[in-house]
């Protein structure tokens, strides 16, 4: 519907629900019943999670931090976009950021030759320590391990 693709054009900036109504020229209640009806949710929830799938794009492609992302989308502070992200998704920012980054290394080991030292930098850890710690707690197993497990084994692609 082109209230969707009005929202899409512009994920990046603020929208209220009487901006949508002055611009399609519907009333609010046929607003609601229209994304109701095709959405099973209201134009406003629509667009914060319209805003949260471009903010994880960001994230994956960009590689944007949660300041950038805030900024980028129009929201009014960093605080409030955690709120909403957390709300959408389920965890936090920073859980999901550490989730793409695992997801990263468990690819790395598998695919690439890189050492610990390489990927611990290249995702951004602050020392080889606290990577491989962390990625033990959330794996179960060192990474050395999971390399020995893994490696050149089929491609784990993940749309997170």
């Amino acid at each position: 519907i082109q209230v969707v693709h009005y929202m899409q054009e512009h994920v990046q900036e603020q929208i209220d629900m009487n901006t949508l109504c002055d611009v399609f020229y519907m009333s609010r209640s046929a607003l609601q019943h229209l994304f109701h009806k095709e959405f099973g949710c209201g134009p406003m929830e629509y667009f914060s999670r319209m805003k949260i799938r471009r903010a994880r794009e960001m994230m994956r492609e960009e590689n944007c931090n949660i300041t950038e992302i805030a900024a980028r989308l129009s929201y009014g502070s960093v605080q409030y976009f955690s709120r909403q992200f957390k709300k959408e998704m389920g965890i936090s920012f920073s859980q999901y950021i550490l989730n793409l980054k695992i997801d990263k290394a468990k690819n790395l080991l598998r695919f690439s030759e890189y050492s610990i030292g390489e990927i611990t930098y290249y995702l951004g850890f602050s020392n080889e320590s606290h990577f491989i710690q962390t990625f033990q707690k959330r794996v179960g197993e060192t990474p050395n391990r999971y390399r020995r497990r893994c490696f050149r084994t089929e491609w784990e692609l993940k749309q997170n």
